[in-house]
Formats: structure tokens, C-alpha cells, sequence
């Protein structure tokens, strides 16, 4: 053991015993750094493997046993452990594969806004329109002669809300389809081509056909502002579009194209086949 440079005969054992004091303060201080970083991983252990896995293989037991809803919740929670992000789809499918029309469902997020209302079901699809209007915006950006193939409200819908709104998983299950673009039954404008798109607006024969009366129409924003909102069908001429009024009321006349207060009310068809 180490000695004290300045040393006395008598003293010797005594600094002697002064090093081994230090020496013990060291390894106890060792010691104390082993546990705390040995707490800190079985911590990190626990929060990060064992409950995330836990929590996982429950979430996947009550998917199994058609418990869809608390499924989805655990899932979210997970924040993407795993493959949860795509169970979690996979079970909001299924909730959606089990309503009934008139129901709402969730499905995406744009701004907050998840909820869909369902509106027509057949051969492994399922039609729905978003319970909410999303936003106020313009159906083209000039006023010009438009059609819903050229329009920028199209455009927007299959760009940039479509990406923004949906996850891989969900978009891989929005139907590409068909779009008739019939004219204006009323007053003859040209509808234009038709059109195939994953998001699109509901025309005006569309509209009254699934909604079945004027209150049933009625829009709102998600904070509960009551709004009229664009349909894809022509108004009284080019520069016009179909809307349903504040009222709930289909008006085939229209508002202009590039009138800003519109609201969106985006429209899809979602696979729910292969489940």
C-alpha cells in the first residue's frame, strides 16, 4: 500500500491506513456508477422492449378476436414499434369493412379531420364521403371555362391531399376509379371527359342519390361552421360548378369557379376485400 511522501516513523500506519480509506472511496464509487448505469439499461429494457412488446402481442390478440377499436388505439400508441403503423390500418379496414351505411368511420387524418361517413357498400368496396368539410378553397384558382378534369380542386385532391392525408397502407387501399362527367341535365353545359382519380366530388346526381334529403346534405366545418360546399358536376354554364346551399339544397345553377368560400367534401371508394 502507498505511503505519504512526508512520512514519520510513527505516523506510518496511519497513512497507511489513510490510502486504504481513499482506495475504498473509489471502489465504492465504482460500484455506485455499475448500478445506476445497471438501472438505467434494465429502465431502458423495460420502457422501450418489454412494455412496447407486451403491449404489441395484446394488440394483436384483440385484432384476432375482432376487437378492432381497442386494437387500433393500443396500435397508434405504439408509434410505428414493429409493424404496428400497418396493423393499425389493417384494423381500421376491418372497422370500416364492418359498418353499415349512414355509419362513420375513421380513416386518414388531414388537419385533424378522421372521420368519414359511409355511403354506399358493394363487391368489396365501400363508398364514403368525408363527415366534415375539410376546408374552404377555391374550385379552380382562375375564372376560366373549366371542367372537373382540368380544375385545380382535382389536381389538389389527388396530389397533395392525398399524400398528406394518408399513409402508405391506407392509399394502397383507395380504389383508383372511373369518373362519369355527364353535362348539366338542366341547362346542357358540357361536363367534360370523364376521368379516373383515388379522390374526387360527388356530383349532383350522386349527391341525391345517396343523401336523402336537404338536412342530411347540410355541411359544417370540424369547428362547427355551417358552409356550402362544391359538387363535380357543371353549373348554369362553363364558369360554373354545382353546390349544395347552406340549406342542404342541391343547386344545379351554381356558384363561380373561382369563388373561395367553397367548402371540400372529398369523396372515395376503399378496398375492403382481402382482409
Amino acid at each position: 500500500m502507498a505511503k505519504f511522501v512526508m512520512e514519520c516513523p510513527r505516523c506510518g500506519k496511519f497513512a497507511e491506513a489513510k490510502t486504504g480509506f481513499f482506495a475504498r472511496k473509489k471502489i465504492i464509487t465504482a460500484i455506485g456508477v455499475v448500478v445506476t448505469v445497471s438501472i438505467i439499461v434494465v429502465y431502458m429494457v423495460v420502457t422501450k422492449v418489454v412494455i412496447p412488446n407486451n403491449n404489441y402481442n395484446n394488440a394483436v390478440a384483440l385484432m384476432n378476436s375482432g376487437k378492432y377499436e381497442d386494437a387500433v388505439n393500443i396500435f397508434e400508441a405504439l408509434n410505428g414499434y414493429k409493424d404496428s403503423d400497418s396493423l393499425k390500418a389493417t384494423a381500421e379496414i376491418s372497422i370500416i369493412a364492418n359498418a353499415s351505411i349512414g355509419d362513420n368511420v375513421a380513416f386518414g387524418d388531414y388537419n385533424g379531420n378522421t372521420e368519414w361517413r359511409v355511403l354506399a357498400k358493394e363487391d368489396g368496396k365501400i363508398l364514403v364521403i368525408s363527415k366534415y368539410a375539410l376546408e374552404e378553397r377555391q374550385y379552380n384558382t382562375e375564372y376560366t371555362s373549366i371542367t372537373w378534369e382540368k380544375c385545380t380542386l382535382r389536381s389538389w385532391l389527388n396530389n397533395e391531399y392525398l399524400t398528406s392525408a394518408f399513409s402508405n397502407d391506407e392509399r394502397s387501399r383507395i380504389i383508383e376509379v372511373s369518373i362519369n362527367n355527364p353535362d348539366n341535365a338542366e341547362y346542357g353545359t358540357d361536363g367534360g371527359n370523364n376521368t379516373t382519380d383515388k379522390v374526387f366530388l360527388l356530383s349532383i346526381d350522386a349527391v341525391n342519390k345517396y343523401f336523402t334529403s336537404d338536412s342530411a346534405r347540410e355541411a359544417v366545418l370540424s369547428d362547427g361552421t355551417s358552409v356550402w360546399w362544391w359538387l363535380r358536376s357543371p353549373g348554369y354554364d362553363s364558369g360554373r360548378v354545382a353546390v349544395v346551399d347552406y340549406d342542404g339544397s342541391a343547386n344545379g345553377f351554381g356558384n363561380y369557379v373561382y369563388f373561395g368560400s367553397g367548402a371540400v367534401r372529398p369523396a372515395l371508394w376503399i378496398d375492403i376485400s382481402n382482409l
